[in-house]
């Protein structure tokens, strides 16, 4: 089908555009000859918009006009002209021990907002040593006051506190997740999974500390791993659409998998895992709810395009 720049610039941002079976890692990526290139288009859903009775102290109201007292804890829209460094936003992500937000953009710059004021990184995007996908995928929480960055060269730890960068991990593929658990890092590659142990007594910067977490622990090889949680003690990690679990950490099973569906994004901050699942054949796409005994609940009405 015919789609606009924009539509497909929205379909790689949401993962849904891969090439040679790898999620796509910017708009203007170049193609090798002979390149497979897959597309997939989400089902139209019908938009439920209804009104909302909201209590709003209005000073002063007309035909055209109207003045609203904004109490405190009342929503603020942030532009450019508020000291963001853009609008091209890609990910955010909220950090609640540190009461910090961290905004990602296409060009690989980094703001934080935190107590009332805007930090900017722009050492990734400026850094001219990184060559190739400075991208970055995604911003995950740690335990404490620190975020990590996926991007398209490695693990970056931004520590929220200060704030400033903490260490950066080089990997030479793409970054597409992380998690921390206890005192062992997981990081999702498009190779697959890793694993460092031992945290506190390890150096992450180093990639060959880290273990690769392959066909001896019961996950596939040469997939990427697109998503790492841990809940309840287990690690769940998505690789080639499916879901595995551990509970270990080291040796893992396969937990769900639903054939004609995609798996968008997986997480753990419900009371169970929650799943966004995109439909192959552009049936209604879903999120469902798994019990820790496979059990499975959908829910109505929701978008399984949102990051988590």
């Amino acid at each position: 089908p015919d789609l606009t720049r924009s539509r497909l610039q929205g379909l790689i941002r949401d993962g849904l555009v891969r090439v040679d079976g790898l999620p796509a890692g910017k708009s203007g990526q170049s193609i090798e000859a002979g390149a497979v290139v897959g597309v997939q288009i989400p089902g139209v859903q019908p938009a439920a918009i209804a009104a909302e009775t909201i209590d709003l102290d209005i000073l002063f109201e007309n035909d055209d006009l109207m003045v609203i007292n904004k109490s405190d804890g009342a929503y603020k829209q942030l532009t450019k002209v508020d000291g963001l460094s853009g609008a091209d936003l890609t990910v955010v992500q909220y950090n609640a021990a540190s009461e910090s937000l961290v905004i990602a953009y296409q060009n690989a710059n980094i703001d934080v907002i935190k107590d009332g004021r805007i930090f900017n990184f722009n050492q990734i995007r400026n850094n001219l040593s990184i060559i190739g996908d400075k991208s970055i995928y995604r911003i995950s929480n740690g335990l404490g006051e620190s975020a990590y960055l996926s991007t398209g060269f490695g693990l970056v730890q931004l520590n929220l506190e200060v704030p400033e960068f903490g260490f950066t991990t080089f990997t030479n593929m793409r970054v597409f997740d992380f998690e921390e658990a206890g005192d062992n890092y997981y990081m999702g590659t498009q190779d697959g999974l890793y694993l460092l142990a031992n945290v506190s007594a390890a150096n992450p910067s180093d990639f060959n500390s880290w273990t690769y977490l392959g066909a001896g622990t019961g996950l596939p090889e040469g997939f990427p791993a697109t998503d790492v949680e841990a809940k309840d003690g287990k690690i769940y990690v998505t690789i080639d659409d499916k879901i595995y679990e551990s509970e270990n950490g080291s040796a893992f099973e396969l937990f769900f998998s639903l054939p004609g569906y995609a798996i968008q994004f997986i997480s753990g901050k419900t009371q169970s895992l929650s799943v966004g699942l995109i439909c192959n054949s552009g049936c209604p796409s879903k999120v469902i709810l798994l019990d820790a005994d496979g059990s499975r609940r959908d829910l109505p009405d929701f978008c399984a395009g949102l990051p988590r």
